[in-house]
C-alpha cells in the first residue's frame, strides 16, 4: 500500500510543479544574470585577496577557482533543466495526464536558458 504522500504514476505532475516554479526561477535567475558582471569584476579585482581567503576557508589551490565554478553554477544548473525534462518525456506514456505540461516545461526552460546566456 503506498503511503499518503507518494502518489501513483499517472497522478504524478512533475511538469505542471516546473511551470508553476518558472515565473519565481525566472525572476530569481534575472537578478542573478543582471549581478553576475558585476561579481566577476569584484573577483577579478581582489582575486589574490578571494583565492588566499577561499583556501584559508579549506578549498584547494587555488581557491578563486572554487570561487569562479560556484558563480557558474546557476547557469549549469538552468541549462540541465531542459535536458532532464526531456528524459523523463521520453519515457512517459503518450497518455499520461501531465504530458503537455511536461513538454510546455522542455520548452520553457529551453527558452530561459538561452536568454540568460544572451
Amino acid at each position: 500500500m503506498a503511503k499518503e504522500n507518494e502518489k501513483s504514476s499517472p497522478d504524478q505532475r512533475i511538469g505542471k510543479l516546473f511551470l508553476d516554479k518558472a515565473p519565481a526561477l525566472e525572476a530569481v535567475h534575472k537578478t542573478y544574470c543582471m549581478n553576475h558582471p558585476r561579481a566577476v569584476q569584484i573577483i577579478e579585482q581582489r582575486k589574490e585577496e578571494l583565492g588566499s581567503w577561499m583556501e584559508s576557508m579549506g578549498m584547494k589551490s587555488p581557491g578563486i577557482l572554487s570561487l569562479i565554478e560556484g558563480l557558474s553554477q546557476p547557469f549549469r544548473r538552468l541549462e540541465k533543466y531542459s535536458r532532464l525534462l526531456t528524459e523523463i518525456e521520453c519515457h512517459m506514456e503518450e497518455s499520461h495526464k501531465d504530458r503537455g505540461n511536461l513538454q510546455r516545461s522542455v520548452e520553457y526552460y529551453k527558452i530561459l536558458d538561452v536568454s540568460a546566456n544572451i
